[in-house]
């Protein structure tokens, strides 16, 4: 999970770098830039938000082995008591 967290982080910052390419493109009205800049956030905004639905999958199953092997030392432990 830590893995996918920091490529999150790193196409975030690429995000930004396309942010500030876009507008300086914008500003020197230089049109195919512009689009193919846009291109690029597009495909950097998809693998982010496919990597955050992979995040969220593995949570949900790391929160419900969590809750198994909490629930199992519990009763582990009512045994010993």
């Amino acid at each position: 999970m830590a893995e996918i967290e920091k490529e999150v982080e790193r196409r975030d910052a690429c995000l930004k770098d396309f942010n500030a390419k876009l507008l300086a493109a914008s500003q020197a009205k230089q049109g195919s830039r512009v689009v193919e800049v846009s291109k690029s956030m597009h495909l950097e905004k998809k693998a982010i938000d496919g990597l955050l639905e992979e995040l969220e999958k593995l949570t949900v199953e790391y929160d419900g082995l969590k809750a198994g092997f909490d629930a199992r030392l519990r009763a582990l432990d009512a045994e010993d008591a």
